[in-house]
C-alpha cells in the first residue's frame, strides 16, 4: 500500500516534468528564484563536496534557516572539522545563510522532489547525517535519503492542524515519510503525538523526543549601535513601535491602527520590517512614500513611518523598539516564533493566528510578554494603553514576569546545543557500526 502511494506520487512528478522549466521561469520572474542557480533545482551541484564529515540541514525559508544556522553553529562548535550544508527553497533564506561568516557552512537550493533529481543531489553530497527542520516534508527527499542508509532526523518538528489533516488523508504516503527518520525532535508534546500518529505502528517507528524550538541564539542578534542611534534620533523622544516580520495584508492593519492612535494624541515612530525585504518598495508606497533602509534613506524626525527592508538587523530593531507587533499573526500563517523577542523583554502585540508556535505563544503569554489583539481596532486600543503606560513611566512587564521570561529563554538557548550533542553521539555510533562491518 505504501509503495503504491509513493509510486502514484512519482507518476505525478513524471507527468509534471516537462512543465518544471516554465514553473521555475515564472518563479524567476516573480523574484522567487535565483536564475543563476536554477540547475540546483534539478539536483546539480554548483560547488564540490568538501572532504570529511558533512551534515545536511534542510530549511525551507527564513524562519527555518534561523533554526538551521543555530544548529549548524552548535555542531561546528563541537566538531570543528565538520562541514554543514543548508538547503533552502527561497532566495531570502539563501541570502540569510550567505550573510554568515563561517566558510564551513554552505548553501544549496533544495532539488525539486522528482526522484531522479533528489538522487543526483544525494550522490554528489553524500551527507553523513540529514536533518529536516520544522515542517517541510518532501516524500522523495526523505525516502531516498533513508533508502541510502543516511542517518535521518526531523528537528524542531511541527505541523499545522491543516497540514496534519492533509497527511492523515494520505495515510499510506504519510507512513513512508514519518516512519523514515530514526529520531523526531518535536517542538512540544502535542506535536509529538501528531508525528507518532502519522508514523503509524511498525517495527521502525522513530524515537520521539520533545526538543523545543531551535530558533533562539543570542549571538545572532548582536545589535548595531549606529542603526539604533539613528532610529532613536529620528524618533525624537517618541516611542518606537516595531512591526516585525510582516506579510502582505498585515501592513494595512498595522498602519490603520497606528494612524488611529496618532490621531488620538499618541505620537510614535512606526518601523515596519517585512519578512521578505523585496516587498519594501510596495510597503513604502502603501505608507505614503515612507523612507526605506534598502535605498539608503535614513529616517528623519518629521517621519512617522520607516521601512527597514534589510536582512540581519532584527537584533538592532528589537533593541530599539518599545513595543513590537509580531507579523504572521494577523493573517492565517500561524505566527512567527516570538522567542527571540523574549530576550529583549519587549512587549508583543499579536493577532490570533499562532498555530505554528502554539506552545511558545502560550508560555510567553502566561509570562506577560504577549497580548492578543484580534483586529485593527483591538490593536489600536492595546497600543493606546501601552503608549499611555510609557508616557507615565509605568512598567510594561513586571519583575515577576521578567523572571519567568529569563527561565524560558535559558531553556530555549540550550535546545540547539542539546540537539547537536545527540546528533554527534548518533553519528559516532553509526560510524563505529560501519567500521565493525568493514573490519570483521
Amino acid at each position: 500500500m505504501s509503495a503504491e502511494a509513493l509510486a502514484g506520487y512519482n507518476r505525478i512528478w513524471r507527468l509534471l516534468r516537462p512543465l518544471i522549466w516554465l514553473y521555475l521561469q515564472f518563479r524567476v520572474w516573480r523574484g522567487r528564484e535565483d536564475k543563476t542557480r536554477l540547475s540546483e533545482r534539478y539536483g546539480n551541484a554548483s560547488i564540490a563536496r568538501p572532504k570529511g564529515v558533512l551534515f545536511w540541514l534542510h530549511a525551507v525559508s527564513v524562519g527555518e534557516s534561523v533554526a538551521a544556522l543555530n544548529l549548524a553553529a552548535s555542531l561546528r562548535k563541537r566538531r570543528g572539522d565538520a562541514t554543514i550544508l543548508i538547503t533552502t527553497n527561497t532566495a531570502t533564506a539563501a541570502a540569510r545563510i550567505a550573510s554568515q561568516k563561517d566558510p564551513y557552512i554552505l548553501h544549496a537550493y533544495q532539488p525539486l522532489d522528482h526522484p531522479d533529481w533528489v538522487n543526483k543531489f544525494l550522490r554528489h553530497w553524500q551527507p553523513d547525517y540529514a536533518v529536516m527542520l520544522e515542517s517541510d516534508f518532501w516524500p522523495n527527499l526523505i525516502n531516498c535519503t533513508a533508502a541510502k542508509n543516511i542517518p535521518l532526523c526531523f528537528a524542531s518538528a511541527q505541523l499545522s492542524d491543516k497540514a496534519f489533516q492533509a497527511w492523515q488523508n494520505r495515510s499510506a504516503l504519510a507512513h513512508i515519510v514519518f516512519s523514515a527518520p530514526q529520531d523526531i525532535f518535536a517542538v512540544d508534546q502535542s506535536q509529538a503525538d501528531k508525528f507518532r500518529q502519522l508514523a503509524g505502528n511498525s517495527s521502525n517507528t522513530p524515537d520521539m523526543h520533545i526538543g523545543g524550538s531551535l530558533k533562539l541564539n543570542p549571538a545572532s542578534l548582536t545589535p548595531d549601535k549606529d542603526l539604533i542611534a539613528m532610529l532613536r534620533q529620528a524618533a525624537a523622544s517618541r516611542p518606537i513601535l516595531l512591526a516585525a516580520s510582516t506579510h502582505k495584508g498585515e501592513e494595512e492593519i498595522i498602519l490603520a491602527a497606528s494612524q488611529t492612535v496618532r490621531k488620538n494624541g499618541q505620537p510614535h515612530l512606526l518601523v515596519i520590517a517585512p519578512r521578505h525585504p523585496e516587498r519594501g518598495t510596495e510597503i513604502a508606497r502603501l505608507a505614503g512614500g515612507a523612507g526605506q533602509r534598502q535605498k539608503n534613506m535614513p529616517p528623519r524626525p518629521q517621519d512617522d513611518i520607516y521601512i527597514c527592508d534589510s536582512l540581519g538587523e532584527m537584533g538592532s530593531l528589537y533593541t530599539a523598539a518599545d513595543i513590537i507587533i509580531l507579523g504572521g499573526t494577523f493573517t492565517d500563517l500561524g505566527g512567527h516564533n516570538p522567542l527571540e523577542i523574549a530576550l529583549f523583554e519587549t512587549p508583543i502585540l499579536a493577532g490570533k493566528s499562532r498555530f505554528k508556535n502554539r506552545a511558545i505563544f502560550s508560555s510567553l503569554t502566561q509570562a506577560g510578554l504577549i497580548e492578543e489583539t484580534a483586529d485593527k481596532d483591538a490593536l489600536a486600543r492595546a497600543l493606546e494603553k501601552k503608549l499611555e503606560d510609557i508616557h507615565h513611566n509605568r512598567a510594561l512587564i513586571s519583575d515577576k514576569n521578567k523572571k519567568q521570561l529569563a527561565d524560558i529563554v535559558r531553556r530555549a538557548c540550550g535546545q540547539a546545543a542539546n540537539t547537536a550533542d545527540y546528533l554527534l553521539q548518533k553519528l559516532a555510533v553509526a560510524k563505529a557500526g560501519q567500521n565493525k562491518i568493514s573490519n570483521p
